[in-house]
């Protein structure tokens, strides 16, 4: 029995193990291109847009699109203008768009992006700046996205299924470490650090989904923290009897 146990006891260890390397994985691939994008874009505007949509993903095959909303809550009609910019080897591909906005309606506007738009090999960079329009200032954002070579797939494809198998080897994982660890303190202080380490990574996940690039890095480098923790416990765990009686 015991050997059954410690047997699903690894296995329980190796899809925790898969679902973290996929976490911290999914969290640098989110977070590096928007890094990436306040570096490449010279910031121009007084404010901050925070209406700017932008895939995490895409592929050599697609063309994906981003999104930036203007809202208008005044009592007169808008005609403001928007700048997108994107990268390129050489100069930016830049598209101007002027456009109108009733009072109180909102107006979003799309661009598209692509392949074409990659530079430094596998980022694809976008950045929209809305010119000041009264009583508004000026008002930018700025995205980044990685590249893959999958032309089979699109990059939403491969984030779904990504996300999807994180995350099922971390329940998976935790469910059949739980369910077998032997009844002692050092034990229980373990399975309680891999429940801290999957929260942190979850954390970390979302906010560089989201586009908070930094609190998702600094979410990461304590889970790495973590993590060595983690390993320093495994390292000092009195060894387990394998009797099969």
């Amino acid at each position: 029995m015991k050997t059954r146990s410690n047997a699903h006891r690894s296995l329980g260890s190796l899809l925790f193990s898969v679902g973290i390397l996929l976490g911290i994985v999914l969290t640098i691939v989110t977070a590096w291109p928007d890094y990436e994008a306040t570096l490449y874009f010279v910031r121009m505007a007084s404010g901050t847009l925070t209406t700017l949509r932008c895939p995490l993903l895409i592929t050599t095959s697609e063309t994906a699109t981003i999104t930036a909303t203007f809202n208008n809550t005044t009592d007169n009609a808008l005609s403001p203008t928007a700048r997108a910019e994107f990268s390129k080897l050489g100069v930016f591909r830049t598209e101007l768009t002027k456009f109108s906005v009733e009072p109180h309606e909102k107006k979003r506007l799309e661009w598209t992006i692509s392949a074409d738009d990659v530079d430094m090999q596998v980022f694809a960079l976008a950045r929209v700046f809305f010119f000041p329009q009264y009583p508004y200032p000026s008002r930018e954002a700025a995205c980044g996205m990685f590249v893959l070579d999958v032309p089979w797939l699109t990059g939403g494809q491969i984030f779904t299924i990504a996300v999807g198998v994180c995350l099922a080897s971390l329940l998976a994982g935790l469910v059949l470490v739980e369910s077998r660890q032997p009844p002692s303190k050092r034990s229980r202080e373990m399975v309680n650090a891999m429940r801290v380490l999957a929260v942190l990574i979850l954390a970390a996940m979302l906010t560089s989904f989201l586009g908070m690039w930094l609190a998702g890095v600094a979410l990461l480098a304590i889970s790495v923290l973590l993590v060595t923790t983690i390993l320093y416990m495994v390292a000092t765990r009195p060894p387990i009897e394998t009797s099969d009686t």
